[in-house]
C-alpha cells in the first residue's frame, strides 16, 4: 500500500492478499461469489490509483458469449 507501484494476481496465488486488499480499501467485492470463485486478473497500483482489471475473451460462440458479457457488466457494476 506504500508503494507507488505495485501488483498481484488474484486469480492465482494471491487470493487472500485480494480479501485484505478489498477490507483495507472498503470494497465488497461480490463477483467471485456469484461466479465460481472468479478473481479479478490483475490488480495494478500506480501513483495513488489502484487499476483492478478483469480480462474477457469474447470468442466463443452463442451462450458462452453471452455469459462472459454478463460477468463484465456484474463487474463494472462493483465499482
Amino acid at each position: 500500500m506504500k508503494s507507488s507501484t505495485a501488483y498481484f494476481f488474484p486469480d492465482k496465488e494471491d487470493k487472500s492478499l485480494f480479501r485484505l486488499f478489498c477490507e483495507k480499501i472498503r470494497i465488497k467485492y461480490f463477483l467471485g461469489k456469484d461466479h465460481q470463485g472468479k478473481e479479478p486478473n490483475i490488480v495494478l497500483k500506480i501513483n495513488n490509483k489502484f487499476f483492478i482489471i478483469v480480462a474477457k475473451h469474447i470468442k466463443e460462440s452463442c451462450g458462452a458469449q453471452d455469459k462472459q458479457i454478463v460477468v463484465l457488466i456484474e463487474f463494472i457494476k462493483i465499482f
